[in-house]
């Protein structure tokens, strides 16, 4: 008897390390708590760390003073939480590998404004493309 060949149906999981790693990945959020603003310029904003993805800020003294995303990679999200008693700047970052990156139609160097006692997240769609999904 001639044996068949099971057709391949693609990616499968070859053990539950994989899957569990994933899991652990996805769940795993890492936060500064209790940050403060700086600068009143992209360039003298604080950056924040790729591992950051939940940023509150409690001390944002002036409207200018303000942080930037990290190195946007597809898929990234970032939340911030502005605790502050002053508007927050979000810029892109001073390092992004792509020109003029942008937090949805405005220019990274110019970031938006989120306003004392709101929560946002920032998700990049595309390297250089962040979106701001809810806040203001």
């Amino acid at each position: 008897m001639v044996g068949f060949a099971m057709p391949d149906t693609g990616l499968r999981l070859i053990d539950n390390s994989v899957a569990g790693a994933a899991i652990a990945q996805e769940n795993n959020m890492f936060f500064l708590a209790g940050g403060t603003a700086t600068g009143t310029t992209q360039a003298t904003a604080l950056v924040l760390s790729s591992q950051w993805t939940i940023a509150e800020f409690t001390t944002v003294t002036s409207t200018a003073a303000g942080c930037q995303l990290p190195i946007s990679f597809p898929g990234d999200r970032v939340y911030i939480c502005n605790n502050g008693t002053s508007t927050l700047t979000v810029y892109t970052n001073v390092n992004e590998t792509v020109a003029s990156p942008k937090i949805n139609a405005t220019a990274g160097t110019t970031g938006v404004t989120q306003a004392s006692g709101n929560n946002a997240m920032y998700v990049c769609m595309t390297s250089g493309q962040w979106y701001r999904i809810s806040g203001t």
